[in-house]
């Protein structure tokens, strides 16, 4: 969990807490993760519903490399799933989107890009998670910066703790 914030030229700049979760499906005999992801405007209390998706990551491993392929499969109610495919190499994930599949009523502006990085340094105390996500869409063409944030393996409520933010 943790502390953001969100840019993109057609909104206005926003704050926001994030929960994200990533689990062991102990089912499957390959290596998949189960991936969940909240986010809570900064603004009231409680914190506002801003958005949330899910769906399932896959590793795959690189014959011969300390590197590994990644594949996230991504759902978002707003009737939007899709295949972001990229890599590890060491602390860094990089994945880029590769196809995007919308439902009849998914409102515009439509993604055409977007790159997420994952950034974990286990030297921190605590570790911490970076994660930023670069986008363009049908209204912005240009890949430009739209959320950061730093995340922190948090057991509180995630609205008590100041310390930890971008």
């Amino acid at each position: 969990k943790g502390k953001g914030k969100g840019v993109f030229p057609t909104i206005k700049d926003f704050e926001y807490v994030e929960d994200c979760t990533f689990e062991w499906d102990e089912t499957s005999p390959r290596p998949l993760l189960f991936y969940r992801q909240k986010t809570f405007s900064m603004k009231g209390n409680p914190p506002l519903p801003m958005h949330m998706e899910s769906g399932y990551v896959r590793v795959i491993a690189l014959p011969g490399s300390s590197a590994a392929r990644i594949e996230f499969i991504v759902s978002a109610p707003n009737g939007v799933t899709t295949t972001e495919e990229g890599t590890i190499e060491g602390h860094i994930i990089n994945l880029k989107l590769t196809s995007t599949t919308r439902s009849s009523t998914s409102r515009p502006p439509v993604t055409t890009m977007l790159e997420r990085t994952y950034t974990y340094n286990p030297d921190a105390v605590p570790p911490t998670l970076h994660c930023v996500v670069d986008m363009a869409t049908s209204n912005t063409p240009a890949l430009t910066r739209h959320l950061e944030c730093m995340l922190t393996k948090w057991t509180d409520d995630i609205t008590t703790d100041d310390e930890h933010g971008p």
